[in-house]
């Protein structure tokens, strides 16, 4: 995944960062503060732009929770996440939104929550703002401080993957033929089961 991401932020820039923002976001922004570090972007640039996907993507989860309310709190993602966030509501109210971000699995769910509360969207706006800008720019500046070390290891991970994808590929080869070496013992257990079956007297 690292090194899939590298390849994109490299190749395609500012632009990678923004939909890595919004998709692979922690990663993303580690990379990006790393790259920064070696002089492939601007720091300040392209994290702000990295949080800037992060926002619109959590736009999208409120509105679709402001839409959708129903369903989503009958869905089993919701039912899962949604208590932990309903208590966190209770005791902080939308102050919750600040700082989901930097919970593990709990950033869908209070987008979403939110949306279902029909908290207005400027004041879900102002505080995600805030809340992404805060995450985005740790992040990267973990991503600044430690890039000889985010280095070293994309550079480990190039030298390993093929290595790994052989791994994988006699992993899944193996896997597919037991069941057909099985079979085939049992074929002749079977075939020799009944040459004795015929010659006894």
């Amino acid at each position: 995944m690292e090194h899939v991401l590298e390849d994109l932020l490299l190749r395609y820039g500012l632009f990678a960062v923004f939909l890595g923002g919004a998709t692979e976001g922690d990663l993303t922004l580690i990379l990006t503060g790393a790259l920064a570090h070696l002089g492939y972007f601007g720091f300040v640039p392209a994290t702000a732009v990295g949080c800037l996907g992060a926002v619109c993507i959590d736009s999208f989860w409120y509105m679709l929770g402001r839409t959708r309310a129903d369903r989503i709190r009958g869905s089993r993602f919701y039912q899962q996440a949604g208590p932990w966030v309903e208590m966190m509501a209770e005791r902080v109210g939308p102050w919750e939104i600040l700082f989901a971000r930097f919970i593990f699995g709990a950033r869908i769910p209070s987008m979403i929550f939110w949306g279902t509360r029909k908290v207005p969207f400027d004041r879900f706006l102002a505080l995600d703002i805030v809340g992404c800008t805060a995450w985005g720019f740790v992040l990267s500046a973990l991503g600044y401080a430690f890039s000889n070390s985010v280095a070293l290891l994309l550079d480990k991970l190039k030298r390993t993957e093929r290595h790994v994808v052989i791994v994988v590929a006699v992993i899944v080869l193996v896997l597919l033929l037991r069941p057909l070496g099985r079979r085939l013992v049992q074929r002749r257990a079977g075939g020799a089961s009944g040459y004795h079956g015929t010659t006894s007297p």
